[in-house]
């Protein structure tokens, strides 16, 4: 072997074992404190937390915590989140531990078990008028919407007042193309909730499809009092404008 070459490789060698060793005796290094780490942490915990996944929620919280030990908002609900978790994994008892847990499910996009807790609660009474409404919600995104009339129907039936299911009804006529008994029941929902600003859209996507611009117009610019920023509603309103 050439000498040279012996000699630059044992150097190379005594040079990377000397690096190696440094690096072993400095131990691990710490993890900085990062507030600002910690609220993102947080912040994604809390949206876990209100979407009711409790187990996502905790593991935010706690690495929220390893940031900045003393985050007190990560700590109070990390001791929150913990406490709902042993509670969710529990098996509902009651009609509103029913409905809860559907609430839970739907929250999540979950909606078949949404569907199948709603309907244990409605198993209990029958005429539970929010886990009724709930569940024409669940079979709606399912695309059942007969099923989701039908649960709206009697919805109607224990509460005539009901701005909400007038609003639900009305959107399930009109993704079923009956427009005529879609318009009446975005109507009564608007008069009984001037402030449903969804209601407003909705009416005036149903004028947009029917042919009637200048309503549909009214009904944009009432959606977009409320949402001024909404790009996509000052796209159309823009479109239907061109159209009259």
């Amino acid at each position: 072997m050439n000498k040279k070459f012996f000699w630059t490789l044992l150097a190379l060698l005594l040079i990377l074992f000397s690096s190696c060793t440094s690096n072993r005796s400095r131990g691990p290094v710490p993890l900085r404190v990062s507030p600002n780490d910690a609220e993102i942490f947080y912040q994604s915990g809390m949206q876990h937390f209100e979407a009711g996944d409790y187990a996502r929620a905790i593991y935010d919280f706690e690495t929220a915590l390893i940031f900045y030990p003393n985050h007190e908002a990560s700590i109070e609900s990390l001791e929150i989140a913990r406490s709902l978790y042993v509670e969710s994994e529990r098996e509902p008892e009651s009609e509103e531990e029913f409905y809860l847990r559907g609430e839970r499910h739907f929250l999540a996009e979950d909606y078949e078990n949404a569907i199948l807790y709603y309907t244990q609660a409605l198993a209990e009474n029958p005429d539970h008028l929010d886990a009724l409404i709930r569940r024409a919600s669940a079979l709606f995104h399912i695309s059942n919407f007969e099923s989701a009339l039908q649960d709206l129907n009697y919805a109607l039936l224990l509460d005539p007042a009901n701005a909400e299911a007038f609003y639900n009804r009305g959107i399930t006529y009109f993704v079923m193309d009956d427009y005529q008994n879609a318009l009446v029941d975005l109507n009564r929902a608007i008069e009984l909730n001037p402030f449903n600003a969804e209601a407003y859209h909705s009416r005036a996507m149903l004028y947009f499809t029917t042919g009637d611009y200048e309503r549909s117009v009214e009904d944009f610019e009432a959606y977009i009092n409320f949402n001024p920023h909404d790009t996509d509603a000052l796209m159309l309103l823009d479109l239907v404008r061109s159209l009259i």
